[in-house]
């Protein structure tokens, strides 16, 4: 009986060693399938560069029938010379009106597309154009490819002058009414103000609404300088999302692209390029606000030249935007700014590191003080901790892990980290975030925000600037 009794005490053991194993390596184990299975086993990113440069980049993703195609150039803002400041931005709309135009598909494929219920839209950023159409049926990504193909191969810049003409003064009243819209916003003028005093040698690379004055006398010759010298199959990525399947979209896009003629790549005489600040700058802009927004603004890195430093700075980010920071602490739990926030847009060349604070005239230049104190304080030895920098790490990490959810929304995603870094630099990245140590954000720190020259721009209304008995200009 005792026997019997130890054996059965072994089996309950054994019984609950089961169950532990169940509970502890199981268990997660199939809510990660359920929850993060399809994003590791059923998303996947494959990428195919056809003869002539088009690079084409397919995402998988199964969860229903739909699927987003866009063309991707790398042009925007970064492509304006001060002679066609907001053009690219311009050409994006007349291209788009041109894509409407199915006269030159030959009739065989124009069957296929008549009564698709297709809707174009195009997007121009600092480093990019995008073309591109909702979301449609799987089905339909075929005919998706001919129009799409039909647009770049056959360009409405081949038109006559007399048919573009029209065409052109249509898409100015359209951009100009865009640019009255953005302009009528008190914090416009305030990010020109910016623009001018952070990048003085070519600010229009980094102004995409651009200059009023130079698209209302935009010219159908200097559209047609960006078309032929940018919209070369070697400058673009064709991006397909959602429930497709990689080969059969590498063989349409050999299909419908293999024609289209390669050029000289654009960027290889890339001559803009902006000198560092050499003094720091304070700017005052009247607008329509309650409030006085702060900006401080430094020069960062840009992934062609600093690629390494871009890593600490979206740590950096995260660190200092979390509630719970000293920074935050500092600045809005102390009641100085109702918000603070630092923000930096990742992108090939130049970039800017900003520290956006909206504070009350009362606390204004307590406020301007503490934030300009705060940031040169960011270089004090243990200002955050190694945990701040575990926690900095995982919030990207885990954003990355999320992004893919939506094939739509992804696409763009894409799009933007190929058209300003490459996807060599996207594929690495998480990589990269992980291996960035303690020691690299406070090189980082010393080395472009520390005492380094920047811009200060103040936004007031006309009656808290006399209050307060500010002057626009260089000083307060």
């Amino acid at each position: 009986m005792e026997v019997r009794e130890t054996n059965m005490n072994h089996g309950k053991k054994k019984f609950w060693l089961i169950i532990v194993i169940v509970v502890v390596l199981i268990i997660p184990g199939i809510f990660a399938y359920i929850f993060y299975g399809k994003f590791y086993e059923e998303e996947k990113l494959y990428t195919k560069k056809l003869e002539n440069g088009l690079e084409v980049i397919v995402y998988e993703k199964h969860d229903g029938p739909i699927a987003t195609l866009l063309m991707v150039v790398r042009a925007g803002a970064q492509i304006e010379n001060s002679g066609l400041d907001g053009l690219a931005h311009l050409h994006e709309h007349v291209f788009v009106y041109g894509l409407r135009d199915n006269s030159t598909i030959p009739e065989d494929l124009r069957k296929k597309v008549e009564n698709v219920p297709f809707n174009y839209y195009g997007m121009t950023s600092y480093a990019y154009s995008i073309y591109t159409f909702t979301p449609f049926l799987t089905e339909d990504t075929e005919k998706a490819m001919i129009l799409l193909s039909d647009g770049f191969l056959n360009p409405w810049m081949g038109k006559s002058d007399q048919e573009l003409q029209s065409v052109l003064s249509e898409e100015k009243t359209s951009v100009l009414a865009e640019y009255d819209r953005n302009q009528s916003e008190p914090y416009f003028a305030m990010q020109k103000a910016k623009i001018r005093n952070l990048w003085t040698a070519y600010p229009s690379i980094m102004d995409v609404i651009g200059d009023r004055k130079e698209v209302a006398s935009a010219t159908i010759g200097e559209l047609r300088y960006i078309g032929d010298k940018f919209y070369i199959p070697n400058n673009c990525a064709l991006i397909v999302a959602g429930d497709v399947n990689h080969e059969e979209i590498f063989e349409l896009a050999e299909k419908y692209f293999w024609s289209w003629e390669p050029g000289k790549d654009p960027f290889s005489d890339y001559p803009y390029k902006n000198p560092p600040l050499n003094r720091s700058a304070i700017k005052v802009v009247q607008g329509d606000v309650s409030q006085i927004r702060i900006t401080i603004s430094f020069i960062g890195p840009g992934c062609c030249e600093e690629r390494e430093d871009t890593y600490p700075m979206d740590i950096l980010l995260n660190i200092l935007n979390n509630p719970s920071s000293r920074f935050q602490k500092k600045m809005v739990d102390s009641g100085l700014f109702t918000s603070c926030h630092v923000s930096y847009l990742t992108l090939s060349r130049d970039s800017s590191i900003d520290f956006v604070g909206d504070t009350t005239p009362k606390k204004f230049r307590q406020a301007h003080e503490a934030l300009l104190e705060e940031i040169e304080s960011l270089g004090e030895k243990g200002y955050f901790t190694r945990e701040e920098l575990k926690n900095g790490k995982l919030c990207i990490t885990n954003q990355e892990v999320w992004e893919g959810e939506r094939s739509n929304e992804y696409a763009h995603t894409l799009a933007f980290w190929w058209s300003s870094c490459g996807l060599d630099y996207y594929n690495s990245y998480e990589k990269n975030i992980k291996s960035t140590s303690y020691e690299d954000l406070e090189e980082f720190i010393d080395e472009y925000i520390v005492r380094e020259p920047h811009v200060s721009i103040i936004l007031i209304s006309p009656k808290d600037l006399k209050s307060l008995n500010l002057s626009k200009g260089d000083s307060l």
